[in-house]
């Protein structure tokens, strides 16, 4: 009896700290991805929303107080203030204060474990699946470690595409509709962009797993000298395939989802 007890409480530990690892990498990724979308995302967004908005203020202004100074003397003092003010107005500034005024933007919270009922431990734990086998941890290292690599890759295939794009975009541009090709440049661009978060709460997990002990750099240096070979190998294959005339070798990147 005693003995099939113990055994049920082991099968239980076991799955707790299961449970616990998955969920302590999980709120890795999770608050990796917010510090990521409050880093680059949002101000992208907010900056895509302003577009030239700024640019044309200051230019109608300037251009409105140039003419006013010269058609009238008697205001010439007033709106050569507002001319000195106006030149002065920058969308960076104007973002300046509206952070300082709206914190919301600005301060990002963090996901912090919780603890289940009758449980104290509050990090990872090793655990292997037989006796003298690996542990678990080790095997989440080599899983992300080589997610990071293969976002890297697909971070890298992005860049050069959109150099290529770009080429494109000023050799042929009255040959191709402008809209095709915009639509190929920020498809590009989410691509990278997802890659980008999601090689972030890769990295992020890793980072918590090098917190707990776990010898990680083998592992991504492994993984990383992989991709440097494989992009190393693809760059001149789709080199090759553009000697040849396949314009569009280096535009299409591999697709991932976020981890």
């Amino acid at each position: 009896m005693i003995s099939k007890l113990n055994a049920r409480l082991a099968e239980c530990d076991r799955r707790l700290t299961e449970a616990r690892n998955e969920y302590l990498l999980t709120l890795a990724a999770i608050n990796a991805h917010q510090r990521h979308y409050q880093a680059v995302d949002l101000p992208a967004i907010m900056e895509d929303i302003d577009g030239d908005l700024y640019d044309q203020l200051r230019g109608h202004f300037t251009l409105l107080c140039c003419a006013e100074i010269d058609a009238c003397q008697l205001a010439q003092s007033e709106f050569a203030r507002i001319q000195s003010d106006s030149s002065q107005v920058t969308r960076e500034q104007d973002l300046q204060l509206f952070l300082r005024e709206t914190p919301t933007f600005t301060q990002s919270s963090e996901f912090l474990f919780q603890t289940a009922s009758n449980d104290k431990v509050c990090s990872l734990q090793h655990q292997s699946s037989v006796p003298d086998g690996e542990s678990c941890l080790l095997k989440e290292v080599r899983k992300w470690a080589t997610k990071s690599a293969k976002d890297y890759k697909i971070i890298t295939h992005g860049e050069r595409a959109l150099q290529t794009l770009e080429r494109r975009r000023t050799l042929v541009r009255a040959e191709e509709p402008g809209a095709g090709l915009e639509r190929k440049v920020e498809e590009v661009k989410e691509t990278v962009r997802k890659a980008q978060v999601s090689r972030a709460r890769a990295e992020s997990r890793l980072a918590l797993l090098a917190e707990a002990g776990v010898d990680v750099e083998p592992c991504v240096k492994s993984a990383m000298s992989q991709a440097d070979v494989e992009l190393e190998n693809e760059r001149r294959l789709s080199e090759a395939r553009m000697s040849n005339g396949d314009t569009a070798a280096s535009v299409g990147i591999p697709h991932n989802p976020p981890g």
